[in-house]
C-alpha cells in the first residue's frame, strides 16, 4: 500500500465514506444572491411573498460601488390608521328592556343599565318647577265616539317618560282617567327584535301640531300649558320650533317685490289701521308667507307680538274660589291640618314673609289637596316685599275658607272655569297681535318705506 505498482489500486478510506450520493435526477435549485436583492424585488420565502421596501445606508454603498446601482425612492409599507371595527350586537333577544339585554352582552357578568342620574338631579321636580311638559291632544281617527275626546299627555323631562290622561267628562260615555302608564315610548316603524336600540320620543318630538303614536293610537297635540310654552322658549337650543329668531329667518323668504302685497294683506285686517290683528287673521296670513310653518311656530309668534292679558283670564276672586272649593271638597282647614303652624315655625324673624321654596315645601308638608298649577297661580298673586318673598299671611287668608269665603262667580261652569286658567288656546291667550313690529322684523327697512309712503 502507498507505493506505486501495476496491482495498486487507490482508494481513499474514511473520508470517502458517506460521501457517495445517489443521482436520482433532483433539481438543483440556486439559492438568491445579492445581486437578486434590489428594492421593490419580490422574494419567495417558504411559499410566502415577501417585498423589499428599503434598505440601510451601507447597503446601498455597497450595491453603487459594485453594480453601478443609483440610490431609488424607497417603497412606502406603512398602511393607514386602522379603521375601527364596528362592535357586532346580537338581536334583541325580547327579554327585559333593550338596554338591559345589552348590558348582558357587555360583559361575563350581566351588569344593570346605567340611568342618567346627572339629568335626573337636574330635571327633577325642585319646588314649583315641575320639569313637566303638559300637552294638551285628541285622537287622529275616524270613529265618530274618538273624534271629540280629549286627553292631557305629560312629558318627564327628568327620564324622557310619557304619561296620557283623559280627564272625564260627564255624560260623555267614556269614564276616563289613566290611558297610558308612565314609561317611555318608542317611535312607530321599528323592528322588535333588531341589533341597534330603538329609538324613542324626546323632548324635542312635543311640540303643538306634532302627531305622536303610541301603542298604535295617534295623537295630535293641539295646545300646552303655560308652563311648557315658558320652557320651550327659555331652552331655544333644544326646541328649535320656540326660538323666535329662527322662526323669522325661516318666514323671511318673500323676494322685495312682494313685500308690498304682504303689507297690504294684513292692513286689509285691521281697517281702523290701528296696527292690530286678531288672532285667526295671523294664523291665516302667516301660513300665506309660508305654508310649512307648523302650529308650534305660529304659537310662538304670537306669544312674542301678541298682547295678553296678565295671568290670563281668570281674575283673583275666581282663583280664590277655585281653591277654596277644593279644599272644601276634602275638608281641608289650614288650622287642623296645620298648614298655618307649618309657616309660622319657617318664619324665623317673624316678618310674615318667606321665600317661595319655603311656602311650597310648607304645603307639599301638609299635603294641601289643591293642584301644583292652581297653587303656583295663587301664589303668585299674594303681594311680596323688596327681597320678593311671599307674604304668607295673605295666602292663608286666601285658603281660609270658614273665615273668608269667597262667592261663587256669576258665570262660573263646572269644567269650563276651572280649565281656563291651566289650558288657555293661544286664541284666548293672546287677543290681538302687532303685526308692523313683526313685519320690521321679517322686512327691515322695505316695510319703514312703505309705512312712511302710507303716512
Amino acid at each position: 500500500m502507498g507505493v506505486d505498482t501495476s496491482l495498486t489500486v487507490e482508494i481513499k478510506l474514511k473520508k470517502a465514506v458517506g460521501k457517495i450520493y445517489i443521482y436520482t435526477g433532483a433539481v438543483n435549485v440556486d439559492s438568491y444572491k445579492d445581486s437578486d436583492l434590489s428594492i421593490g424585488a419580490q422574494l419567495n420565502v417558504w411559499g410566502r411573498k415577501i417585498v423589499l421596501c428599503d434598505c440601510d445606508d451601507f447597503t446601498k454603498e455597497f450595491y453603487r460601488t459594485k453594480y453601478g446601482v443609483k440610490e431609488s425612492a424607497p417603497i412606502p409599507y406603512k398602511s393607514g390608521p386602522a379603521v375601527p371595527r364596528a362592535k357586532e350586537v346580537p338581536p334583541y333577544n325580547g327579554f327585559g328592556s333593550e338596554e338591559d339585554s345589552l348590558c348582558s352582552c357587555a360583559g361575563l357578568l350581566p351588569k344593570p343599565p346605567r340611568r342618567d342620574f346627572v339629568k335626573f338631579m337636574e330635571k327633577d321636580r325642585c319646588g314649583l318647577e315641575s320639569n313637566v311638559l303638559r300637552f294638551l291632544a285628541k285622537m287622529e281617527t275616524t270613529k265618530p265616539i274618538d273624534m271629540d275626546r280629549r286627553f292631557i299627555i305629560s312629558y318627564f323631562l327628568a327620564d324622557d317618560t310619557l304619561l296620557v290622561f283623559e280627564p272625564p267628562v260627564r255624560n260623555s260615555g267614556m269614564g276616563g282617567g289613566k290611558f297610558l302608564e308612565r314609561q317611555r315610548v318608542k317611535k312607530p316603524n321599528q323592528p322588535r327584535y333588531g341589533t341597534e336600540l330603538s329609538e324613542y320620543y324626546k323632548a324635542s318630538d312635543m311640540f303643538v301640531g306634532n302627531v305622536v303614536e303610541l301603542n298604535k293610537f295617534r295623537f295630535v297635540l293641539i295646545d300646552a300649558d303655560e308652563y311648557a310654552f315658558r320652557y320651550m322658549e327659555a331652552h331655544g337650543d333644544e326646541f328649535p320650533r320656540c326660538a323666535p329668531q329662527d322662526i323669522i329667518d325661516r318666514v323671511r323668504g318673500a323676494p322685495s317685490q312682494q313685500v308690498e302685497e304682504v303689507l297690504s294683506a294684513f292692513q286689509k285686517c285691521d281697517p281702523s289701521r290701528s296696527g292690530y290683528i286678531s288672532y285667526d287673521d295671523f294664523v291665516a296670513l302667516v301660513q300665506l308667507l309660508n305654508s310649512s310653518i307648523s302650529a308650534q311656530e305660529i304659537m310662538t309668534l304670537a306669544r312674542v307680538y301678541g298682547e295678553r292679558t296678565q295671568d290670563g283670564d281668570v281674575d283673583t276672586a275666581g282663583l280664590i274660589y277655585l281653591v277654596q272649593d277644593s279644599l272644601r271638597k276634602h275638608n281641608f282647614d289650614i288650622r287642623t291640618n296645620k298648614l298655618q303652624e307649618a309657616l309660622i315655625q319657617r318664619d324665623a324673624q317673624k316678618s310674615e314673609y318667606l321665600c317661595l321654596n319655603e311656602v311650597v315645601t310648607a304645603c307639599k308638608a301638609v299635603k294641601i289637596p289643591v293642584p301644583r298649577d292652581m297653587l303656583a297661580t295663587l301664589v303668585s298673586r299674594c303681594s311680596r316685599n323688596e327681597r320678593e318673598e311671599v307674604n304668607y299671611r295673605e295666602l292663608l287668608q286666601y285658603m281660609d275658607w270658614k273665615t273668608y269665603p269667597v262667592p261663587q262667580p256669576t258665570n262660573y261652569q263646572q269644567g269650563v272655569f276651572n280649565q281656563s286658567w291651566s289650558q288657555r288656546s293661544p286664541a284666548d291667550q293672546v287677543h290681538r297681535i302687532q303685526y308692523p313690529t313683526l313685519l320690521r322684523d321679517i322686512f327691515g327697512e322695505a316695510i319703514n318705506s312703505l309705512i312712511e309712503q302710507q303716512n
